[in-house]
C-alpha cells in the first residue's frame, strides 16, 4: 500500500530527529580531495562551507545533487538528511535525480575494493535511529521502484 502524505511528512520529521544532533564537519572536512587542483571539490567545498544540513536549499541540492560522492565520511553523514529529505519533498524531476544519487551512495558495491571500503566507511558512522529512517526511506522509495539495493538496509 502506497505511503499516505501524513506518513511521508512523519518520515520527514523522524530524519530530521535522527539527525539533529549531527555536527557541522568543519570547513577543512567537507571533500575527500583538498587539493586546489581539483576544481569540482573545491567548488564544492566553497558551496557547504560553513553550511548545516538545515541550511541546504533544494536549489543548491539541484545544483550539487550528484556531489555525495566527493564528500568525506563525516560530511557525507552530515549533509545526508538534506538530500533525503529533498528527494521526498523536491517534487518529480529533483526527487527523482536525488533518489539516483542516494541509490548510487547507500547502496553496498558487491565486490571488494575501494568502492565498498569507501561504502563501509560512511556506512558504520550512522547511528540506529540515522539506519532505522534510511531503512524507511528505501521503503517509501520501494513502494514507487523495484528496489534491490534495500537489503543492506533492512539486515542493520
Amino acid at each position: 500500500m502506497p505511503w499516505t502524505k501524513a506518513e511521508t511528512r512523519k518520515l520527514v520529521e523522524r530524519i530530521k530527529a535522527a539527525f539533529a544532533s549531527c555536527k557541522y564537519p568543519g570547513d577543512d572536512q567537507l571533500v575527500t580531495n583538498t587539493s586546489d587542483e581539483d576544481l569540482e571539490s573545491v567548488q564544492i567545498a566553497n558551496a557547504f562551507r560553513g553550511k548545516t544540513w538545515e541550511d541546504i536549499s533544494l536549489e543548491m541540492l539541484e545544483y550539487h545533487r550528484g556531489d555525495l560522492i566527493f564528500f568525506t565520511p563525516e560530511a557525507f553523514c552530515h549533509y545526508l538528511p538534506a538530500y533525503l529529505i529533498a528527494a521526498i519533498t523536491g517534487g518529480k524531476v529533483l526527487g527523482l535525480e536525488l533518489r539516483a544519487s542516494l541509490v548510487d551512495s547507500l547502496t553496498p558495491p558487491r565486490k571488494p575494493g575501494y568502492a565498498l571500503d569507501w561504502f563501509m566507511e560512511r556506512a558504520k558512522r550512522f547511528t540506529p535511529a540515522q539506519v532505522g529512517v534510511i531503512q524507511d526511506y528505501f521503503c517509501l522509495m520501494s513502494e514507487k521502484h523495484d528496489i534491490k539495493y534495500l537489503r543492506y538496509w533492512l539486515t542493520r
